[in-house]
């Protein structure tokens, strides 16, 4: 197994080689040729000694070179055998698995190891939003928020990618139930102007409407864009389709091919649902038109 590994790490150098050579040159399509084989040979032979680790890597390597090609590569389901990471392999399973915990563990494997790169860590984070919005999905929340702390690192994180990864921490604190901390961390790193929308879906799911109007307000005095929509939901979460009825019209006549706005319109025009008994006579409300 020694031996297994220490030919990998240098296909794993191999590897990095050719992808700084011109695609088009000979000794790039020689060196690629020579990969190939190299994993097409140990994934026949882990097959037949059932070596699961070593498909895997077969696998992992033969789809980092599609990738680099230009292909789309189908994402990787994980080894069947617990791995433990080579140097740069942890990257790779990072870019190629398929989205579930062993993804998040590689991905997390980069952030912690003092020896990745900046160019290694670069490309890692780039892959963070949406890494941590499958784990916010699959309710793997410690998982999401431990990836999302890379925020707060400011080498290698664009100010795009540091956007979305703070929008993903805060909607997995909320639904998480930790709207306490969420409100906290929104106040030091969000503007309600810029995300008036992610501001309204706090104050929301922490039953306080009253200052989910008064940031939209805030919004809309400044101009931002989007938020008669977002006005619109609003208004039909609290009951009040007629109000949202005229929000939208207004979004439509200026935007006819808003589709979540036309959704809305359609929302507005349902009937009222019919209570099942007096306990229940007030309480219907218009469907939410809220994104997931």
């Amino acid at each position: 197994m020694l031996l297994f590994a220490t030919d990998w790490s240098r296909q794993y150098q191999r590897l990095e080689q050719w992808e700084a050579l011109a695609r088009d040159s000979r000794a790039a399509r020689a060196l690629e040729t020579e990969l190939l084989e190299f994993a097409s040979v140990r994934e026949t032979e882990a097959r037949k000694q059932k070596d699961r680790a070593e498909e895997f890597r077969a696998r992992l390597l033969r789809a980092r070179i599609q990738l680099v090609l230009g292909e789309r590569p189908a994402p990787l389901a994980p080894s069947r055998a617990v791995l433990n990471y080579l140097p740069g392999e942890a990257l790779l399973a990072a870019e190629l698995l398929a989205d579930g915990p062993e993804r998040a563990r590689a991905a997390q494997s980069v952030l912690v190891d003092t020896q990745t790169t900046g160019p290694m860590r670069a490309r890692v984070v780039n892959l963070l939003p949406d890494l941590v919005r499958a784990e916010r999905l699959a309710l793997r929340w410690d998982s999401a928020l431990s990836l999302s702390a890379a925020w707060e690192s400011p080498d290698a994180v664009t100010s795009g990618v540091r956007r979305a990864l703070v929008q993903e921490r805060l909607r997995t604190l909320a639904q998480a139930s930790r709207l306490a901390q969420a409100m906290e961390e929104a106040r030091a790193s969000l503007s309600p102007q810029d995300e008036f929308g992610l501001w309204v879906q706090l104050h929301l799911a922490a039953g306080e409407p009253a200052s989910a109007r008064r940031v939209l307000g805030q919004a809309l005095a400044s101009g931002a864009a989007g938020v008669e929509l977002e006005l619109a939901r609003l208004e039909l979460a609290q009951g009040r389709p007629w109000l949202a009825r005229e929000l939208l019209q207004s979004v439509l006549a200026k935007d006819p091919g808003n589709r979540e706005a036309w959704l809305g319109f359609s929302t507005s025009l349902l009937p009222p649902a019919r209570p099942r008994g007096a306990s229940a006579a007030n309480r219907s409300a218009a469907p939410s038109v809220t994104p997931p």
